[in-house]
């Protein structure tokens, strides 16, 4: 398997600047806002190959934090989730400068 990553974000790109492409035998697939697929024929149309994700509410993480400090409710994200989060990127940056398969025993977490 052979995996680039480039980062690339103009303001005016739609998506929240943001895309991710995959490469396949048959064409790319732009998987950001509605999946579609672009087949390598020149004369290849546009195929959509699933329904767009309905657009949550770009605030909605703040108005619950609000809530929990407000009401006392439960926070969708916790210190757990924080610090999974955090942990999954140092495992992934040292698998990938150590160029091997890692875990998170291998690290000394235990999740």
């Amino acid at each position: 398997m052979s995996f680039t990553q480039n980062v690339f974000h103009p303001r005016a790109m739609p998506n929240g600047d943001q895309y991710i492409y995959v490469y396949g035998t048959k064409g790319a697939i732009n998987l950001m806002g509605t999946p579609t697929l672009y087949g390598l024929s020149r004369d290849s149309k546009p195929e959509v190959i699933a329904e767009k994700p309905a657009q949550e509410d770009p605030h909605a993480h703040i108005a619950a934090f609000y809530g929990a400090v407000v009401n006392g409710s439960k926070l969708p994200a916790d210190i757990t989730i924080g610090a999974t989060a955090a942990l999954t990127a140092i495992l992934g940056h040292q698998a990938m400068t150590k160029q091997q398969m890692l875990d998170w025993h291998s690290m000394g977490v235990e999740l």
